[in-house]
């Protein structure tokens, strides 16, 4: 199984949270004047934004009526949300959106990743990594230091996909991300000589989406679904946004973007079709280095 993760012990504490408040039918003012706390702070404890103390938590199992079963269950699990993942411990001064989604990836059984413009995180070499946010550089304060730690933030992400417990990973990459020379044309022919090499790894499914195919449904974005066994948690589809990024767990939402990738899926190339198309690409960028 997974490594357990604080963050979604604090995903599935909020959601519970927030399922207990609205049996009761309070509105979040309501709960928020019973509890003595500001109607903000119960917003950020019930969409995962902090996890609260214990003390927070049974106060509001408390004013929520719940059973002394179910208060042992969720204080165990508030407690489990407070602790340090790996990542926060090594990582937790650097400014990125990332580690949110490490915490997540850390216990997740599936991932499904469309990517349209850019290698995934999970398959950059670190050359790709730094070129990429050095790129993405738009704070003169941001040193070299820190851009050089969030490449190897990336570079640990990637043993997830290695581990016995790695999740069932089904990455779908549109051609367009492969003929843009990220890092200049020798670091683009070792990446993609990564991806190929990446096919043969158990657990991962690499597809091509290529031109060819034409217009199609995930033109519009990238994203990735996360998936969870314990139905407890929900899944998520994971959309990143250079400042802050986005989660989207609404029913409708996982519906429509579950259909989204099975469409992408079918018109892309087959995993070993995809994987000699990735050396063909290597092969051709060499020819250009040395002519």
């Amino acid at each position: 199984m997974p490594a357990q993760s604080p963050t979604v012990r604090r995903r599935r504490l909020a959601i519970e949270l927030r399922r207990l408040r609205e049996v009761v039918d309070l509105t979040i003012q309501e709960a928020a004047r019973r509890l003595d706390i500001s109607s903000a702070k119960l917003s950020r404890i019930e969409n995962a934004h902090v996890a609260p103390s214990q003390a927070d938590v049974l106060q509001m199992l408390q004013v929520y009526g719940a059973d002394q079963q179910l208060q042992e269950t969720l204080l165990t699990i508030a407690r489990e949300a407070r602790q340090k993942g790996w990542w926060q411990a090594r990582y937790g001064d650097l400014r990125t959106p990332e580690l949110e989604l490490v915490g997540l990836e850390t216990e997740a059984t599936v991932l499904r990743m469309y990517s349209g413009l850019l290698i995934p995180g999970l398959l950059q070499i670190p050359e790709y990594t730094s070129a990429i946010l050095r790129a993405a550089v738009v704070d003169a304060e941001q040193q070299r230091e820190e851009i050089d730690r969030q490449v190897e933030l990336r570079m640990d992400r990637q043993k997830l996909l290695t581990q016995d417990t790695s999740p069932a990973t089904w990455v779908v990459i549109d051609e367009a991300a492969l003929h843009r020379p990220v890092g200049g044309s020798e670091v683009m022919r070792r990446q993609l000589q990564h991806l190929a090499a990446m096919s043969a790894v158990e657990n991962l499914r690499l597809q091509v989406i290529p031109f060819t195919a034409g217009e199609h449904s995930g033109m519009s974005c990238a994203f990735t679904i996360i998936g969870f066994s314990d139905p407890s948690d929900p899944d998520v589809v994971f959309i990143e946004n250079p400042l802050r990024n986005l989660y989207l767990e609404e029913p409708h939402e996982l519906r429509q973007y579950s259909l989204m990738f099975d469409q992408i899926c079918a018109r892309a190339m087959s995993p070993a079709e995809s994987s000699v198309f990735f050396a063909k690409i290597a092969r051709e960028l060499l020819v250009d280095h040395i002519e």
